[in-house]
């Protein structure tokens, strides 16, 4: 570490030569070029990363990115953001893969500085850019790692959500923090608060504020996600939002431009609604394995089951209970000439919904292993017969076969057997 960054150090006395040579630029997303201020970050809490827009300028060529790095690590609370390297940059393509974000070691509040800088071609060509910001100790509630508790909910509740008082930003206030879905706006006037709450159980959260307010409700684990994303949110809206939630954590980010009050309450979720059956439809002939039973669910649905077998209602197990709510089931095993019924049903922790029956029949095997012998008595008997016999894989009830010579039907009545005379 302590070798890149000499080596960055003396590569940047080179910068403005090889910058305007190279006709490679590396500009901050903004209106100001070559810098990217990162805003006030907060300590110990993660915040989106600050990216560059990298443009290779059309003439060069392609590039091949090998390294990037940054002058000053702030006691390595900074730390560089990029892809894969060696990285190739097209010509006349742009980049954001490339930034600064910080990490969770505890530093001095204070502003930060420094050159960043990426080496392509080999080591033989630098472009750089300046950077800074602002290192702050949050607030409670002003982020995720300090979020305030709304508490613990198993039953109809109501309560009240006031913004914090402590607003003065040249103090060392809240700041904005997360890009949320729909920001109503991203400067620095603007801030995020952010609260947890618990659900013992499945219920409706309401959200209302007379105050123009961005709500953002998260699963405890971001989807995946390491915080507060505009990509992950569960739920969003604007002053008011009716959210139905399953037992578990959750995260509540309120954002705005203003001061607020929020009415918060919790009421009961009531049973699912039931599925809507897609395809095949209700008494379906001719279903084959490979095909595809098709569902919707209903709202306030957590988990799922579908049954299927050959009594009504069906009491074989396809698909036990569970929360991945896929809505297709590729049908397997099947056996011939018989009819199948289905059933899905859904519940949450407030009841249990059950589907309506459905049913569908597979279609008849076809004959297999025909063999034709040829009957030949002349001359005693002139006319020649042909003896036909087949396997017939399946001999649930069915009516019989038909016999087809040159495409056209030559039996009377269904033939019970698998042989036939001609």
């Amino acid at each position: 570490m302590n070798r890149k960054r000499t080596y960055l150090k003396w590569l940047a006395a080179m910068t403005m030569m090889i910058f305007i040579w190279s006709g490679f630029a590396v500009q901050a997303q903004g209106p100001q070029m070559a810098h990217l201020s990162m805003g006030y970050r907060p300590i110990g809490a993660w915040m989106e990363p600050a990216r560059f827009s990298i443009t290779n300028n059309p003439g060069v060529g392609d590039i091949t990115i090998i390294e990037a790095d940054i002058s000053n690590f702030y006691s390595d609370f900074l730390e560089v953001v990029n892809p894969a390297l060696p990285y190739v940059l097209e010509s006349g393509a742009t980049t954001t893969e490339f930034g600064i974000t910080c990490t969770d070691e505890v530093v001095t509040p204070g502003a930060f500085n420094g050159d960043f800088a990426i080496i392509y071609h080999g080591d033989r060509a630098l472009a750089t850019a300046t950077y800074d910001g602002t290192a702050y100790s949050p607030l409670p509630a002003d982020v995720v790692e300090t979020a305030s508790s709304l508490g613990t909910y198993s039953v109809p509740a109501s309560g009240i959500i006031e913004r914090p008082t402590s607003d003065d930003r040249q103090l060392g206030g809240y700041y904005k923090n997360y890009i949320l879905p729909n920001d109503i706006g991203t400067g620095p006037e603007e801030n995020d608060n952010v609260y947890s709450f618990t659900l013992l159980n499945d219920r409706i959260v309401t959200l209302q504020s007379t105050a123009n307010v961005n709500f953002a409700i998260y699963a405890e684990d971001f989807n995946g996600e390491p915080g507060p994303m505009a990509s992950n949110a569960l739920y969003q809206a604007y002053s008011n939002l009716t959210a139905p939630l399953f037992a578990g954590n959750y995260y509540l980010v309120i954002s705005s431009l203003e001061g607020w009050l929020v009415n918060f309450g919790t009421s009961d979720m009531p049973s699912p609604d039931a599925v809507t059956y897609l395809a095949p439809a209700d008494g379906a002939i001719n279903i084959t394995n490979g095909m595809f039973l098709s569902w919707e669910f209903g709202e306030n649905t957590y988990e799922y089951q579908l049954m299927l077998g050959t009594t009504y209602p069906p009491t074989t197990v396809a698909v036990p209970w569970t929360t991945t709510l896929l809505e297709s089931y590729q049908l397997a095993g099947l056996q011939p000439n018989m009819q199948y019924f289905w059933q899905v049903n859904v519940r949450n922790s407030n009841g249990t919904t059950l589907g309506p029956v459905w049913g569908f029949t597979t279609t008849i095997d076809v004959p297999q292993g025909l063999t034709a012998t040829v009957v030949d008595n002349a001359p005693s008997f002139p006319v020649v017969s042909v003896n036909l016999n087949w396997t017939g894989t399946s001999d649930r009830a069915f009516l019989g076969y038909n016999v087809y010579r040159d495409g056209v039907k030559i039996n009377t009545t269904p033939v019970a057997t698998s042989e036939y005379s001609d």
